[in-house]
């Protein structure tokens, strides 16, 4: 009686083992890992992997590309030699200068310890030091690249174009500064600067 009733038990227990076994089975969730989270814990494992094996990591870092940006060559001007005496040109001392401090910039765009547009204006400051127009028009064009909201490479522009003989386009620069942040005295003054020089300017 007694072997009886314990085989009875082992067979109820054993039913409800295997329905339970069945309802998870028919019920079960398929676990899905999502790229990202399975890209980075293959790129974890690879790097743990080189690390163990002595090698070393390198790290990509995606950035976004900055569209470019070209400040637009005035219709009414013909710039034909975008070299000029700069205000470092004939001092040995000063040229060495502008040179180390441009090679310095360079070193330290994209690294993100200082605004890449402010290094833009630097690098194009010392062209125009040096009296390269070209060079310097490239770095102001990229500075504006990183931030167009920003009028002091607009300014700048305007000072370059000047020297260069190209009017109509100083005069479009120096206005984009002054409407850009109208609130700052530099930009208006420097416009206003300029109208005084040119004033075949101030009807236009």
């Amino acid at each position: 009686m007694y072997n009886t009733q314990k085989q009875w038990a082992v067979a109820i227990v054993s039913v409800i083992v295997v329905g339970v076994v069945v309802f998870l089975m028919q019920n079960k969730k398929e676990v899905t890992v999502a790229p990202d989270t399975a890209e980075q814990e293959a790129r974890v494992q690879e790097e743990q992997s080189r690390k163990e094996q002595g090698g070393e990591t390198e790290v990509v870092v995606q950035t976004k590309p900055v569209k470019a940006f070209t400040f637009p060559i005035h219709t009414q001007d013909s710039i034909k030699n975008w070299s000029f005496i700069g205000s470092y040109t004939g001092n040995d001392v000063l040229i060495a200068k502008a040179v180390a401090d441009t090679t310095f910039l360079k070193n330290l765009v994209g690294k993100g310890e200082y605004s890449d547009y402010d290094l833009y204006i630097g690098i194009a400051n010392n062209n125009a030091f040096l009296g390269d127009g070209a060079r310097a028009y490239e770095y102001y064009n990229k500075a504006i690249s990183e931030n167009r909201a920003r009028a002091i490479a607009y300014l700048n522009l305007g000072n370059l174009m000047e020297k260069l003989g190209a009017l109509h386009t100083a005069y479009d620069a120096y206005t984009r500064a002054s409407t850009l942040e109208p609130d700052i005295a530099q930009y208006s003054s420097a416009r206003n600067d300029f109208l005084s020089r040119h004033p075949e300017f101030i009807a236009s």
